[in-house]
């Protein structure tokens, strides 16, 4: 059990990687205030790094500060991740090719002068009898 601690600890920690790839995959941005993941992410390890620093915890283990510095460091990087998806762009981690491509849902603008050459010349073929027939 204590070999396969650490390997259970940072897949435990990785609470943050759902709503990463959300975010990517939504292009969602500011879904969370940064004071939220700061606090939130600061009483999660609150209690594994009292555990795994202090020579008298409760559970009475032996500590392993390596394992806490490996586990905040993970999370570490989870957070900053995340606050560079709040302040730049929620792909600002992934290649350019590799960014889903998103739909231009605006109108084209098309010109007045196009639009009335095309009127008049679809009025043109209605009025005459012989192009229709």
């Amino acid at each position: 059990m204590t070999s396969q601690l650490p390997l259970l600890l940072l897949a435990a920690f990785s609470f943050w990687i759902p709503q990463i790839w959300h975010n990517i995959l939504n292009t969602a941005r500011q879904p969370l205030a940064p004071s939220y993941i700061l606090v939130s992410t600061a009483a999660r390890l609150l209690l594994p790094v009292y555990l795994l620093c202090c020579p008298l915890n409760l559970l009475q283990l032996t500590p392993q500060p390596w394992l806490a510095a490996v586990l905040l460091i993970w999370v570490g990087l989870q957070v900053a991740v995340l606050l560079l998806q709040h302040y730049c762009h929620p792909h600002i981690i992934l290649p350019a090719s590799w960014a889903p491509v998103r739909y231009n849902y605006h109108r084209i603008e098309v010109s007045s002068a196009c639009v009335g050459h095309c009127l008049n010349q679809s009025a043109d073929q209605w009025n005459n009898a012989s192009a229709r027939m």
